[in-house]
């Protein structure tokens, strides 16, 4: 019996490596830190001064059904605020792009230049 299955650790270790670079960011510039969740999620949400910045995190994205579940929340977010804040950003493995509005981004360029993507 396998205690871990070895892709959900690393998908796991991903989210975690991203999320405490933000909170890195977050608290060196002062701002506030959320998760939300209203049966879609963003896995973090930075916010300051009435404003707020979603962030969502996925290790890959391979079909558009994965694609759906990682922006519905960010959709949803921006749907029930005037708040939301560019840019929209899902950080992941893959290739540089923009789709509706919304940044995908690699997490090395992310992580070499956070605060070009993060508002402070």
């Amino acid at each position: 019996m396998r205690l871990f299955n070895n892709k959900i650790l690393i998908e796991r270790i991903f989210e975690t490596l991203i999320a405490q670079h933000v909170y890195r960011f977050a608290f060196r510039n002062k701002l506030e830190l959320y998760y939300w969740y209203d049966n879609d999620e963003v896995d973090l949400i930075l916010a300051k001064d009435e404003r707020i910045q979603p962030i969502q995190i996925s290790y890959e994205i391979t079909d558009e059904k994965t694609w759906q579940r990682e922006i519905a929340g960010i959709e949803k977010l921006k749907k029930k605020t005037n708040n939301v804040t560019n840019p929209l950003l899902v950080v992941y493995r893959g290739e540089e792009k923009e789709i509706n509005g919304i940044n995908i981004v690699p997490a090395k360029k992310f992580l070499l230049h956070i605060e070009d993507y993060l508002s402070s």
